[in-house]
């Protein structure tokens, strides 16, 4: 059975799963709105490849969500989202895009992340979301952080990475996300309760933007603040104006909170860490702040998609533990880390 991991954030979605032996990791911009009636046919067939029905209505999803729904913003910006129809719409979109690029999406063992802070009430909820959407040869949820952490403890094909020790390695994760920064620790293959946690994404870096851009007399929004965070420049009546001094400032208040997040949920283990890893959407951005004042912090390979791609290898492990167990015995096989057996 085929192992798929999707991560649902709230600005995107990342799968990260295996077609013709092959990883394939798919990013699908978090929009949905209704669909309607296109007049132009090659719209029609782009639609056509961004739409599923969901409870009997269809609905764009994607690149096509936003286009032709001219949606400035993406969907579910606040906690309680999973129950949606833009959170099952976006599943069921990811799942489409997953068969179109090969990968067998019969039966799978789906893998899904929460942010931390979320986990514990949430992940029961969403497997019952699932349950009703497909059906899955097995469901498992986690911590989003786990996966930069398996990301980077395991191989491709889900085998433990011979220079790690998760038994003698105590590793820190930010994640940092659209909507939150989620942290965790992982104590020689344990995670740590108590420095589970979260503060906000890169949306407040954004959002702090826009405000200083408006001292200089440019109205801006969210979608062209995130855009200028990467570029250092917006566009004015055709100029390219530098905005480097507002994208610092607007960074250094992110940072801010994510120090003072961490120094309050990892102060007691942090003497103790081998390492930390930041990863996420935001971590190119955060990371050479946070690698100033903590040496020890290193990027995650492919940041972006580092939650689903860990989170895809700790299926592999799993699949590959379950089939080397005899029936009666599978139950009690899975890794450690997986706190959300059924």
């Amino acid at each position: 059975m085929n192992v798929i991991a999707i991560d649902i954030g709230h600005s995107g979605v990342k799968v990260s799963t295996e077609a013709d032996g092959k990883v394939v990791k798919l990013a699908i911009p978090s929009f949905v709105c209704p669909a309607f009636s296109l007049s132009d046919e090659g719209e029609q067939r782009r639609a056509g490849k961004e739409t599923v029905i969901f409870q009997e209505k269809p609905y764009f999803f994607g690149e096509t969500a936003r286009i032709q729904g001219q949606m400035k913003s993406p969907v579910g910006t606040y906690d309680n989202w999973i129950e949606t129809p833009a959170h099952a719409v976006l599943l069921l979109g990811a799942i489409k895009k997953a068969a179109a690029a090969g990968a067998d999406v019969t039966n799978p063992i789906l893998v899904l992340g929460l942010p931390t802070h979320l986990f514990s009430q949430q992940k029961q909820p969403l497997k019952e979301v699932v349950a009703r959407l497909m059906q899955t040869a097995h469901t498992m949820v986690m911590p989003q952080p786990v996966g930069p952490y398996q990301a980077m403890m395991l191989d491709e094909y889900g085998f433990s990475v011979p220079s790690r020790n998760a038994s003698s390695q105590s590793w820190g994760v930010i994640d940092v996300g659209y909507y939150t920064t989620d942290f965790l620790v992982v104590h020689k293959g344990r995670m740590v309760e108590n420095a589970m946690g979260a503060c906000g994404g890169m949306r407040k870096a954004a959002e702090h933007f826009v405000k200083s851009l408006s001292q200089r007399g440019i109205s801006s929004d969210i979608p062209e603040a995130e855009e200028a965070l990467v570029s250092r420049t917006v566009r004015d009546f055709g100029q390219a104006i530098a905005v480097g001094a507002e994208v610092d400032q607007a960074l250094a208040k992110n940072v801010a909170e994510v120090m003072d997040t961490m120094a309050r949920l990892m102060s007691g283990v942090a003497r103790q860490l081998d390492g930390l890893v930041v990863a996420g959407g935001g971590a190119g951005l955060l990371y050479p702040f946070i690698q100033r004042m903590h040496p020890q912090a290193v990027l995650a390979t492919d940041s972006r998609f580092a939650v689903a791609e860990g989170m895809r290898r700790f299926g592999c492990a799993y699949r590959r533990i379950q089939a080397s167990v005899p029936v009666q015995q599978a139950g009690t096989c899975a890794p450690s880390l997986d706190r959300s057996s059924p």
